[in-house]
């Protein structure tokens, strides 16, 4: 399975590389701060609310994604490897701990007053304009401060916990291509093959291979979807397509 492994290195070229241990501990840091920067905004100007707040998510969410992306796709080749489950959990648990800060900033940038006017006139905020008023519109669906906390502490043993299993199962699944036993996730890739044939194949291959881990599954597939579900209703939405 280790023979099929992403080149990640545009990422970071190992949890040991000091550029992963910078952007995790910069994270680290900030988490620390922010309740700071939260305090501040009290004095500040609305524009200036509007500026810092916006800055300060786009660091959260670049570095966030970043590290936890390079510890899931490690984790969904394989999920055996002890420092993919570590990594995996501990990125993510940072940035479901830094989601209550970050919901914070945005009710504070939401509120400003002269919001829409810089949406149209400040070239920096500009640039988010189709996110603002796609949160604008959403505002009303929005949890109190408490209830997002709650929904932020729980995700890493919930929604995420069944994504992770579904990970787990299809990661370490074989699927029996044209003979060979091969990793399902070389075959699934087969499956965007430039050969009709080859296509075809891994399809049917794929699955076939599904039905030796059908029940399990079945269950993850089935717990992310009802969480999704009862999320969308807390949230006031019909379902999670009405919440898209």
């Amino acid at each position: 399975m280790k023979d099929y492994l992403w080149n990640l290195d545009a990422l970071y070229t190992g949890y040991d590389d000091p550029n992963f241990i910078k952007d995790f501990d910069l994270m680290k840091n900030l988490y620390e701060e922010i309740p700071t920067l939260l305090q501040n905004m009290e004095s500040f100007d609305n524009k200036d609310v509007i500026i810092e707040g916006l800055k300060t998510l786009e660091i959260i969410k670049d570095y966030t994604y970043r590290l936890k992306m390079y510890a899931q796709l490690r984790l969904a080749v394989d999920s055996n490897e002890a420092d993919n489950t570590k990594w995996a959990n501990t990125t993510l648990n940072l940035a479901s701990s830094l989601k209550t800060y970050e919901n914070a900033l945005l009710d504070k940038i939401l509120e400003a007053p002269c919001l829409k006017e810089m949406i149209e006139t400040d070239a920096f905020v500009h640039q988010y304009k189709f996110i603002l008023l796609e949160q604008l519109n959403k505002k009303d669906h929005k949890l109190d401060s408490k209830q997002e906390e709650i929904l932020s502490m729980v995700y890493p043993t919930s929604l995420k916990a069944f994504s992770d299993m579904y990970y787990a199962l299809t990661g370490n699944a074989t699927a029996l291509y044209d003979g060979k036993e091969l990793p399902l996730t070389q075959v699934k890739n087969m499956c965007h093959d430039n050969s009709s044939e080859v296509r075809k194949k891994a399809f049917l291959a794929e699955q076939e291979a599904y039905k030796s881990i059908a029940t399990p599954l079945s269950f993850a597939i089935s717990s992310i979807k009802q969480q999704q579900l009862k999320e969308a209703r807390l949230r006031g939405y019909k379902d999670p397509l009405e919440k898209c």
